[in-house]
C-alpha cells in the first residue's frame, strides 16, 4: 500500500524561496517520494507530498519530523499541533 502525507503551507513572498529551499534536499529520497507544489493562484501557498509505501514509513516519518524541524523557524510549524 502507499501513503500519501500532504502538509500545506502558506507562506509570504519573503519567506516563499527559504522555504522551498529548505524543502528542496528532500526531494532526491530514495525511498520517500517528496514533493513540493505552488498553487495555482496564491503563488505563496506551497503544499509538500510525501509519497511513500509500507516499508519505507519508518523513513518518511524522520523526514517529516526533519522537514518540520527546518520549517519551524519560518514561523509554520506549530509544536503544538
Amino acid at each position: 500500500m502507499h501513503y500519501l502525507e500532504i502538509v500545506c503551507l502558506t507562506t509570504s513572498a519573503a519567506k516563499h524561496d527559504a522555504v522551498i529551499a529548505a524543502v528542496a534536499p528532500f526531494c532526491d529520497e530514495p525511498e520517500v517520494d517528496v514533493r513540493i507544489s505552488r498553487h495555482e493562484i496564491h503563488p505563496t501557498d506551497l503544499a509538500g507530498h510525501l509519497t511513500h509505501s509500507d516499508e519505507a514509513e519508518d523513513r518518511a516519518d524522520v523526514l517529516s519530523e526533519r522537514i518540520a524541524a527546518l520549517l519551524e523557524p519560518h514561523g509554520l510549524i506549530s509544536p503544538a499541533r
